[in-house]
């Protein structure tokens, strides 16, 4: 069964995770309520995040409620996405638009074998 965390709110509790996680993928979704954007990508994101293996994390962070992660993270743009493969990011796009959407989930999808 997939791993969706929702509740980190530090970037202690994001280190941990990541580094708790070493084999697996993460993939971390920044939004906020307010962002119409995430909202229009939101059902695309979770179908796209569904067709991958057991072994990838979603991270859901809100800016609003975890601005310290996303100052670490150095998120300056909602909704952007981050995968982090062996505890290292790899790629991002902070991007509205669900083709660019689905081109990140394929280049995800190509660290799925490290």
């Amino acid at each position: 069964m997939k791993q969706i965390v929702n509740d980190l709110e530090t970037r202690e509790e994001f280190k941990e995770l990541v580094q708790g996680n070493l084999d697996k993928v993460i993939i971390l979704k920044a939004s906020a309520t307010w962002c119409g954007p995430c909202k229009r990508i939101k059902d695309g994101f979770m179908q796209l995040f569904n067709s991958l293996p057991d072994n990838v994390i979603f991270v859901d962070l809100d800016i609003d409620e975890a601005d310290d992660i996303a100052s670490f993270l150095k998120i300056k743009k909602v909704p952007t996405m981050m995968n982090f493969v062996q505890g290292r990011p790899m790629d991002v796009l902070a991007s509205g638009n669900m083709d660019e959407v689905k081109m990140f989930f394929d280049k995800t999808r190509t660290h799925l074998a490290f």
